[in-house]
């Protein structure tokens, strides 16, 4: 991921969990939410889609025609 987008995402994602709500959502869900660096979230949106992917994989998942 080039490191503008990189950092303009990790900008937003920090932006977004000074809402209380959205916290309260992405605990909903699992997730513990914590203000990242943008070094931070590269790493875990590296983690996530490797995660995912296999998962995708697994799964026989094909994209929609």
């Amino acid at each position: 991921m080039p490191d503008p987008v990189l950092r303009k995402l990790n900008q937003h994602a920090v932006q977004a969990l000074k809402n209380p709500a959205m916290v309260t959502r992405l605990r909903n869900v699992g997730y513990e939410p914590a203000p990242t660096t943008p070094e931070e979230f590269r790493d875990f949106i590296r983690a996530e889609l490797k995660k995912f992917g296999q998962v995708i994989v697994a799964a026989g998942v094909k994209p929609a025609q």
